[in-house]
């Protein structure tokens, strides 16, 4: 069977340049190995770009930092609560960009990349848009609801927007594959600042771009939160009358949040309206 034919397959340790020995996780745990030593390579791969996403964002350093670790976080807690994942139905609402399915990362929520592989693993919707906003409205929820009653009437909703980190810990901006440098990620999210910026109390009405029409209501909506977060921090005062001036400069960094996390952060509060 497919775990017993794991078991031979060449053991490989997960170490320096293994991220390039693998084009997905996926692959890495068809080759043997385990989720705890893929995700312990991810994380130690990927240090200051997580740092600077915990502060951006306010969150704990030790909540699940990799796709691997939160599936495996989400089963346990379905596990936990008494469902059975194939009996499950889920609803991924995320944005279309590549990274957010890059990996087929929510796989580890269907129970599809753990050492029990279904032969029937529960359905799935996509049913996200740009920027992470629910694309499929009340019709498309009604669909999945329907799904879900065939089964026992247990639905996994994930949804959130994204943004990018670069390997600098700078937030907003990410490099793609086949490109050279960092470009802004989320695109759509980028984008909707920028026509913001230019048209200040328009109202976005584009039939052939509703989607991005959303997007586009909720950057007017944050704009100056968004601006104010994008400004150069405030130089350091200069000493008083006949105070010495320091022998160190002092040094103002600039905030951990900057405007890509505070349209992100717009986006997610936007669902609930």
């Amino acid at each position: 069977n497919k775990r017993a034919a794991r078991r031979h397959r060449r053991d490989v340790k997960m170490g320096a340049g293994a991220s390039t020995d693998y084009a997905s996780v996926a692959q890495a745990l068809d080759d043997g190995h385990s989720q705890v030593n893929i995700e312990r390579h991810l994380t130690n791969s990927c240090t200051k770009e997580i740092e600077a996403i915990n502060k951006a964002f306010g969150t704990d350093e030790d909540r699940p930092a990799t796709a691997v670790a939160c599936g495996r976080a989400a089963q346990r807690a379905l596990d936990g609560l008494g469902f059975e994942v194939n009996n499950m139905v889920f609803a991924n609402s995320t944005s279309r960009d590549e990274f957010t399915r890059e990996h087929h990362w929510w796989a580890y929520l269907e129970g599809r990349a753990t050492d029990v592989v279904s032969e029937t693993p529960a359905p799935t919707f996509d049913i996200g848009g740009l920027g992470g906003m629910l694309a499929a409205g009340k019709t498309g929820l009604e669909l999945v609801a329907s799904h879900a009653l065939e089964k026992v009437g247990a639905i996994f909703l994930f949804f959130g927007p994204h943004v990018g980190c670069d390997e600098e810990g700078r937030m907003g901006f990410v490099t793609h594959a086949g490109q050279d440098a960092p470009a802004p990620c989320g695109a759509a999210a980028a984008q909707a600042v920028e026509w913001a910026k230019k048209n200040k109390g328009a109202t976005p009405k584009d039939a052939d771009d509703q989607q991005m029409d959303k997007v586009r209501a909720v950057a007017l909506k944050n704009l100056e939160a968004i601006k104010d977060a994008d400004a150069p921090p405030a130089a350091a005062p200069a000493p008083a009358e006949g105070e010495e001036e320091a022998a160190e400069p002092v040094v103002v960094e600039a905030p951990a949040k900057n405007g890509a996390v505070v349209m992100a952060e717009a986006l997610y509060q936007a669902t609930y309206e």
